[in-house]
C-alpha cells in the first residue's frame, strides 16, 4: 500500500509542488468515475481497475438503452399467428427488418441464420424478421430456397409500414439486439457480428 502522501501526490489534480490546495479541493476537482492514480502503478491493481471501469461504462449504456416499441405482424412461418415482442417478453430476441429484394439484406440472412441453429433450443433467445417485401409470397419463396428456418413476420409494403419508423430506421437491413426487460441494446448489426454478439449476451 502506498504512504498517505505518495496516495495524496498520485490524486492530485495538478503539480503538488504549484498547487497549495487542500486534498478536500483536489477531490473536488476529480471526474466522478476517476479512480487514484495509484491504483494504476500497483501491478496487483490494474485488472481490478479496467473491470471496474468497464462496469461504470456498460451501467451507463443500460441507462440510456431505450424500450424497444411492440408492434403485431402476421406470421409467415406459423400460419395463423402473430409475431410481437410481448409475446416473447422474458427472451433475448434479435429483431430483424428486411426485404429480398435487397441484396445487402440477402447477405446477412446467413448470418442470422447461423445465430437461430446455435441458439433456437436456449429458452431465452428467439428471432424475429420482418419482411418488407411487396408481396409476402416473395418472402417465402426465397426462405425456403435458402433454408431460411427462423420465425418471420410480414410488415408489408414499405410506404405502408409503421412499426420500422418506430424503431428510427432510415434503412434495411437494421437489424437489433433486445434483452429480456425489452430494451434495445445492440443496433445496426451485420454479418458475423450478429453471432457473436448474440453469443456474448447468452453466454456472459
Amino acid at each position: 500500500m502506498n504512504p498517505p502522501s505518495a496516495h495524496k501526490n498520485a490524486c492530485s489534480t495538478s503539480n503538488p509542488r504549484l498547487d497549495n490546495t487542500t486534498d478536500k479541493d483536489d477531490a473536488s476537482k476529480r471526474h466522478p468515475f476517476s479512480l487514484p492514480l495509484s491504483i494504476y502503478n500497483d501491478r496487483n491493481m490494474k485488472h481490478t481497475a479496467k473491470l471496474l471501469l468497464i462496469a461504470l461504462l456498460l451501467t451507463c449504456l443500460g441507462c440510456a438503452a431505450r424500450t424497444a416499441p411492440d408492434f403485431t405482424a402476421p406470421s409467415l412461418t406459423q400460419p395463423n399467428t402473430n409475431l410481437s415482442l410481448a409475446n416473447d417478453r422474458g427472451k433475448y430476441i434479435l429483431l430483424a427488418f428486411w426485404s429480398s429484394a435487397s441484396q445487402v439484406c440477402r447477405l446477412q440472412m446467413p448470418y442470422i441464420q447461423k445465430t437461430w441453429d446455435a441458439f433456437k433450443d436456449r429458452p431465452n433467445f428467439t428471432v424475429i424478421a420482418l419482411s418488407l417485401d411487396d408481396d409476402p409470397n416473395k418472402t417465402i419463396a426465397y426462405s425456403e430456397k435458402h433454408n431460411l428456418t427462423f420465425p418471420q413476420g410480414y410488415l408489408g409494403k414499405w410506404e405502408f409500414d409503421t412499426v420500422r419508423p418506430a424503431y428510427k430506421t432510415r434503412g434495411i437491413p437494421a437489424i437489433f439486439l433486445i434483452n429480456p426487460q425489452g430494451k434495445i441494446i445492440a443496433t445496426n448489426l451485420r454479418q458475423q457480428d450478429i453471432y457473436t454478439t448474440v453469443k456474448a449476451h447468452l453466454n456472459p
